[in-house]
């Protein structure tokens, strides 16, 4: 989980402002984890914002739901001061990529 936190507090993320070229690098390193994991990710656009809802469904038995959720953008550049946005929200994003990850490996 901590290298994914790292990834989205980087440089290249620069603070995940919605539309921004950070906030895409985030989205594709998330697709890119949820493909590496077996997923099969599925984007929706979110019209007036440039954002980007990101979903991931894992199949279990049965027809009960378990939505698990956390978003991945943040305050980005302000100024001269970068928000890099660790608690709000990258580590929420890697601990819903790491139940992705056991509810994968051990399906409900």
């Amino acid at each position: 989980m901590r290298k994914l936190i790292e990834a989205l507090c980087s440089d290249a993320c620069a603070g995940r402002e919605v539309g921004s070229k950070g906030s895409h690098e985030a989205r594709k390193l998330i697709l890119a984890e949820l493909n590496a994991m077996g997923l099969r990710p599925t984007t929706q656009s979110i019209p007036g914002c440039e954002g980007t809802n990101i979903f991931a469904e894992v199949k279990g038995a049965g027809d009960r739901w378990i939505l698990v959720g956390a978003h991945y953008d943040h305050l980005g550049h302000h100024g001269s001061k970068t928000y890099w946005g660790a608690d709000d929200n990258a580590a929420a994003v890697a601990i819903a990529m790491e139940l992705g990850r056991v509810l994968k490996a051990h399906a409900p």
